[in-house]
């Protein structure tokens, strides 16, 4: 039973039994349309997402939502989960994880490199999900501490369109480039 969601924007954190409002419990499919309509569902109870926007994440509105990245801690490794929204496949997906900014790869503009990310994959044939795992030694964190994520995406959707997407938070750089970075706090796992 989920005990508690944790929403916050381009977040969905589920933890434990939810209840609204007068303490009622809420059921499953309606957690689910609530997180739906934020663009995260989590699949495990210490999995973390964020939207995976293609398009100005600024403003907001022209910014379409692509797919999703998801994180988890897993027996001393972060696991990132990179997913497709429906109608959307990925053709490649390159990510970058370090214990500070300073480890993501960029320019002298402060624009991240992306042929340069440590972890990068071109999917022939295209798929739906993909998923990486760090182990925590690699990136020198513990349980407790932050970690800076650059995950970016090529997708192409069912028509053929192609769109380059991140995952949705701080930007890089205050204008021009599109691309973005988030945080996320390891967890015990």
């Amino acid at each position: 039973m989920i005990h508690s969601v944790i929403v916050r924007p381009g977040f969905a954190v589920v933890c434990g039994a939810l209840a609204i409002g007068g303490g009622s419990e809420v059921s499953p499919a309606h957690l689910h349309s609530v997180l739906s309509s934020r663009g995260s569902q989590p699949t495990s109870a210490l999995e973390e997402c964020v939207e995976l926007v293609a398009g100005q994440p600024v403003p907001a509105a022209a910014a379409t939502t692509v797919g999703q990245i998801c994180l988890e801690t897993h027996e001393g490794n972060v696991v990132v989960r990179f997913r497709a929204a429906q109608g959307w496949s990925f053709t490649e997906t390159q990510l970058a994880v370090a214990s500070a900014l300073e480890g993501i790869p960029r320019a002298e503009a402060g624009i991240p490199i992306i042929g340069r990310f440590p972890r990068r994959t071109a999917h022939t044939p295209v798929v739906k999900e993909f998923t990486y795992s760090i182990p925590l030694a690699e990136l020198g964190v513990s349980p407790g501490e932050e970690v800076i994520v650059a995950a970016h995406a090529s997708v192409v959707n069912t028509t053929g369109v192609e769109e380059g997407g991140w995952g949705r938070g701080e930007r890089f750089t205050p204008r021009g480039n599109p691309a973005t970075y988030f945080s996320y706090t390891i967890t015990g796992g």
